[in-house]
């Protein structure tokens, strides 16, 4: 598959490499515009490790921990590290931690980040949590949160007091001409 346009974009998220520490970066735009194409075309282009982990769509029978399980299950397999078992999100970010090699350029992608948080109330904060106290401490990791439900990724993250200054780029995907 041949990749065609976003090179602003790609050359943003690039530039996030000569940074010292870890970032947090954050992709929004409306569904099907390619906010998730252009986090995996970044990861292929910068040839690191990379843990994508979506989250599940809403449905009548989805639960808080369905979503923890699909978090914990979909961790393994990128990370190609045994599936850790967690009961709430602070644990399952403890996992994330552990499975970042702390040598290696890591992109982690939470995409569609809102499914994951809409059965959690205190998810975001769990995430900024998770961030400020080990995430972060990664220097060789960029952290992309993504979704296609905007209104929750602004007002959870975006406009958020709780993420003032931890936010490295925030990118909004326009619509190709």
């Amino acid at each position: 598959m041949k990749f065609i346009g976003r090179n602003e974009y790609l050359d943003k998220l690039s530039a996030l490499w000569e940074k010292k520490r870890g970032s947090f970066a954050v992709v929004s735009g409306r569904r099907r515009i390619g906010k998730s194409t252009l986090v995996e075309e970044f990861a292929r282009r910068s040839n690191c490790d990379f843990i994508e982990i979506v989250g599940l769509p809403p449905d009548k029978t989805m639960t808080n921990q369905r979503q923890i399980d699909n978090f914990c299950e979909r961790l393994a397999r990128a990370a190609k590290k045994p599936e850790a078992k967690a009961d709430c999100w602070p644990k399952a970010f403890d996992a994330l931690h552990e499975a970042i090699h702390p040598r290696r350029r890591t992109i982690v992608f939470l995409d569609e980040i809102s499914w994951m948080g809409r059965y959690d109330g205190t998810f975001a904060g769990f995430l900024k949590t998770a961030w400020d106290t080990q995430l972060s401490q990664h220097d060789n990791l960029i952290l992309v949160v993504a979704g296609s439900v905007s209104a929750w990724i602004q007002a959870n993250v975006q406009r958020s007091k709780a993420y003032v200054g931890r936010i490295s780029l925030d990118i909004t995907l326009p619509e190709l001409s």
